[in-house]
């Protein structure tokens, strides 16, 4: 390593970085998030520490905050609005870092349908492209839209992003119809939102395989449970001959 570089850190922001970094993202200057994201960069934090730490905790701060009613849907829908563009912007130099090869693994990520959030679905496609998977990334598909897509294509994994309780069911009769449809008889289901903190017991409900807490944790269980299915398959493969 050469004199005076530094290695890009992990950075965990506290109350007020967190604070400044919303009311740069509902400025009316459109350009503020940007340049508080530059500031944080030339720091030397990482780019992939500023979407885990600084993104997603602003995200959640914002949602208290609407819940708290100290900020309305309109700012917390522009401030998601603008984080989502951040990373829209950024995409190619955070994927610059990506494997050279990649898996030949696929991944269907989406929204529960109707869902009016969709950061975290958008942030954690961009993990799955950077560990070398093919990401066919959702958002805003309808029920029928996704189980046509699970019809169409092999995918190893489908991570489905949830926000509220009322989700729930509906989410766990798209799961299973999506499960019936996929080309894939060994298909992995994960479950992500931050509901799942409080409740794990929602996994079961949902009959998702497991529940992610960020974007890394959810490209490693997406990882560890697909090399399961494949050894379980080999291992009756093995019986059976």
């Amino acid at each position: 390593m050469s004199a005076g570089h530094t290695v890009p850190r992990r950075h965990s922001p506290d109350a007020a970085q967190i604070e400044q970094f919303a009311r740069a993202c509902l400025s009316d200057d459109a350009g503020a998030a940007s340049r508080f994201v530059d500031e944080v960069l030339a720091s030397g934090v990482s780019l992939e520490s500023v979407y885990l730490d600084l993104i997603t905790g602003t995200a959640r701060k914002l949602g208290e905050d609407w819940c708290n009613d100290t900020r309305d849907f309109a700012q917390v829908t522009v401030g998601l609005w603008r984080m989502q563009q951040l990373m829209s912007d950024r995409s190619a130099s955070f994927q610059q870092q990506a494997q050279s090869a990649r898996t030949g693994r696929r991944a269907l990520l989406c929204a529960a349908p109707g869902s009016q959030h969709t950061l975290g679905v958008l942030m954690v496609a961009e993990f799955f492209r950077k560990s070398g998977w093919a990401v066919n990334c959702e958002v805003s598909a309808t029920r029928d839209e996704l189980l046509a897509s699970s019809r169409s294509a092999w995918f190893d994994v489908v991570g489905v992003s949830i926000g509220r309780e009322q989700d729930i069911e509906p989410t766990a009769k798209l799961i299973a119809a999506l499960r019936a449809a996929s080309c894939n008889p060994l298909l992995c289901v994960l479950a992500g939102g931050a509901i799942f903190e409080n409740h794990p017991e929602y996994v079961a409900m949902l009959g998702a395989d497991a529940a992610t807490q960020d974007a890394t944790h959810a490209v490693d269980q997406a990882e560890r449970l697909v090399a399961m299915r494949q050894c379980e398959q080999l291992a009756q493969g093995a019986v059976l001959s």
